[in-house]
């Protein structure tokens, strides 16, 4: 190790920061504008861009009590099983509603843009 490869290295990581600090905010002007506009997808110029939603909400320690109190003791784990919990909503046969108390929102969007050929 020597002094010019620890510049080297403090160099890329200070120009790394500013690309990711450009990228943040194009990111965000871009999602900004698809949401705006309401456009999942767009193709701009040789460039496809898909804004996809992803629901990462989760339910909080208080919902274990209710899957109790329905019967449902096997989502119960320590906490509660995700995997099955969501299944059980699907299926129906758990109200979403009645659960709605215990869920903590956590809504994301991702870009992706890819050169189309």
């Amino acid at each position: 190790m020597n002094e010019k490869l620890v510049e080297r290295y403090y160099e890329l990581n200070q120009k790394l920061k500013q690309l990711q600090e450009e990228r943040d905010l194009l990111n965000q002007e871009i999602k900004k504008f698809l949401i705006q506009s309401n456009i999942k997808k767009a193709q701009v110029g040789r460039y496809l861009v898909e804004l996809k939603v992803q629901d990462r909400s989760r339910y909080e320690h208080g919902v274990t009590e209710y899957l109790k109190a329905v019967g449902l003791n096997e989502l119960v784990i320590e906490t509660y099983n995700e995997k099955q919990l969501k299944k059980q909503l699907k299926e129906g046969k758990l109200d979403s509603t009645e659960l709605e108390r215990y869920r903590i929102k956590n809504i994301v969007h991702t870009l992706s843009v890819e050169v189309v050929k």
